[in-house]
């Protein structure tokens, strides 16, 4: 009984990495309903549980890179915010559409370098306000 016990728990715990392990190497470029942000919000999956956010932070427009957890699963995937205490979104694998949390915004699967055109765009967007500024 202890045994099959045992392969049952470790089955549960190898089968969330299962629905993960397709998506390492994925990029995904996220735009939020609500947001006013002026870049889109991009992630990177590295490892089965973890990804790399990036974003250009609206106050001092430079890049920012974070790391965050995830958890996939057969139609959707979860995106945590600060460890695993924070859920931010809910990823419908499907349509790529943000179902919870933040309903209304999309994803789309992008194959550029993410830290090269953030740090192009963010270069970019530094000149131009940078020339309008008056003081």
């Amino acid at each position: 009984m202890k045994k099959l016990l045992g392969i049952v728990v470790l089955s549960l715990l190898l089968s969330g990495s299962a629905y993960a392990s397709n998506l390492i190497g994925k990029q995904l470029e996220c735009n939020f309903a609500d947001s006013k942000a002026v870049s889109a919000t991009y992630f990177k999956f590295i490892s089965d549980k973890k990804a790399q956010r990036y974003s250009i932070n609206d106050y001092t427009l430079k890049m920012n890179k974070t790391s965050i957890y995830y958890n996939a699963y057969p139609k959707t995937i979860e995106i945590f915010w600060l460890g695993r205490d924070l859920k931010d979104f809910t990823l419908d694998r499907q349509t790529l559409k943000i179902i919870e949390h933040n309903p209304g915004g999309s994803c789309k699967i992008v194959t550029f370098n993410i830290e090269n055109f953030l740090e192009k765009k963010s270069n970019q967007l530094l000149e131009k306000i940078t020339k309008e500024n008056k003081i």
